[in-house]
C-alpha cells in the first residue's frame, strides 16, 4: 500500500470538491510522491489546450469550465476540421437490417419516433439550420433515417434545444 498517497488523496478530494484549495508539507521521508500528484495535476490542467487530446469531459464549477472551454478553442478545437471528421465518419456509417453483418444503424423503433426524428429535421431546416450531411429518409421502405449532420445553428432553435434520439447530429460553433 502506498500509504503517502493514500493520505494525500484522503485530503485532496474534500478539499476540492468544496471548492478549497489545498496546501501541502508532505513529510520529509516521501516527498517524491506529493510531487508526482502535483505535476499530474498540472499535466490534467494542460490537456484541454493539447493538440492531441481530441474530447475533453469536465464536470466542476462554471468559472473553472470557462477556462477549459477557452484553453480548447484556442488550441485543439478547430470547428472546420472536427466538421469535416466528423462527418467523413458520419458518411460512413452503414444503415440497414440491423441482424446484417458491417451495419451501424438500424431503423428507427417504430412509426411514431420515426415521424418525431423527422419533424425535428424539418424544424431545423424550417429555423435555419444547415443540413450539412443527410436529413432525409434512408430507402423506401421501414423507419429508417439517413444519418444525418445540423450546422449553423443557433442556440435559440429546436434542434439545440432539445434531445431528439435519434440519428442527428447537431454542431453548435465556439466562435
Amino acid at each position: 500500500m502506498e500509504l503517502p498517497l493514500l493520505v494525500f488523496t484522503w485530503k485532496l478530494g474534500p478539499a476540492l470538491a468544496t471548492g478549497n484549495c489545498i496546501i501541502l508539507k508532505p513529510s520529509e521521508f516521501t516527498p517524491l510522491t506529493a510531487i508526482r500528484i502535483c505535476s499530474i495535476i498540472q499535466e490534467v490542467a494542460a490537456m484541454s489546450s493539447h493538440m492531441d487530446i481530441e474530447k475533453v469531459a469536465f464536470t466542476g464549477s462554471t468559472l473553472v469550465g470557462r477556462k477549459v472551454m477557452e484553453a480548447a478553442a484556442k488550441s485543439n478545437l478547430k470547428d472546420d476540421e472536427f466538421v469535416k471528421r466528423f462527418t467523413e465518419l458520419t458518411k460512413n456509417i452503414k444503415v440497414g437490417d440491423p441482424f446484417a453483418d458491417g451495419i451501424d444503424q438500424g431503423p428507427q423503433v417504430s412509426q411514431q419516433q420515426y415521424d418525431r426524428i423527422m419533424g425535428y429535421i424539418r424544424s431545423g431546416k424550417e429555423q435555419g439550420a444547415t443540413v450539412h450531411h443527410g436529413g432525409e429518409r434512408h430507402g423506401n421502405e421501414g423507419y429508417f433515417i439517413s444519418p444525418t449532420i445540423f450546422t449553423n445553428t443557433t442556440p435559440d432553435i429546436k434542434i439545440v434545444q432539445e434531445e431528439i434520439f435519434g440519428p442527428v447530429g447537431v454542431l453548435s460553433s465556439l466562435r
